[in-house]
């Protein structure tokens, strides 16, 4: 049987200062919708309550408490993160194919599931896999992936690093 080729783009994208940024109201949803009875308040205690020491060029120590996002060496951070993080990039994601008209899934070789490929996340990090038919097409593809990606994170108060982004492509077929 003849392979069929495609032309595909990895987009690495990258939320700015991922841990320190989204809302707390957001947060406060995320913690409401997963969490029951006195672990909401307990939960929301970790990143609502916490407080920061900061070095001045003078040696002095600023002590402030930041009014978005949680502690970075906060050991349930990650996941705290995680379930407030990974259904904006599913929703993202879900838009895009939306929109675009497309969709990339594999057979999970675990469980035979099918299963959405089109990001793969590590932490703040999202690498985005777009397959496109020609530069026209690829540059739309780019153009919606990003608005799609600003909107979401938007929402939770977070941006997205531009200066980070990488797009690489390979072009196979003429379309």
């Amino acid at each position: 049987p003849k392979c069929q080729a495609y032309n595909y783009t990895n987009t690495l994208r990258d939320a700015s200062n991922a841990f320190p940024s989204p809302d707390h109201d957001e947060m406060d949803k995320m913690v409401d919708a997963l969490a029951n009875g006195k672990l909401i308040q307990l939960l929301k205690l970790r990143y609502r309550q916490s407080w920061m020491v900061i070095s001045t060029l003078r040696g002095e120590r600023a002590i402030y408490q930041p009014k978005t996002g949680g502690l970075q060496g906060d050991c349930i951070m990650p996941e705290m993160f995680a379930a407030l993080y990974d259904p904006v990039i599913d929703e993202c994601m879900s838009q895009k194919g939306h929109q675009l008209q497309c969709t990339l899934t594999a057979a999970d070789p675990n469980t035979g599931r099918e299963v959405d490929v089109i990001a793969t996340m590590y932490a703040d990090d999202v690498n985005e896999l777009s397959l496109t038919r020609d530069e026209e097409h690829r540059q739309e593809v780019l153009q919606v992936s990003t608005q799609l990606f600003d909107q979401q994170l938007e929402r939770l108060g977070m941006a997205q690093n531009l200066s980070k982004a990488e797009h690489m492509s390979t072009f196979l077929s003429k379309g």
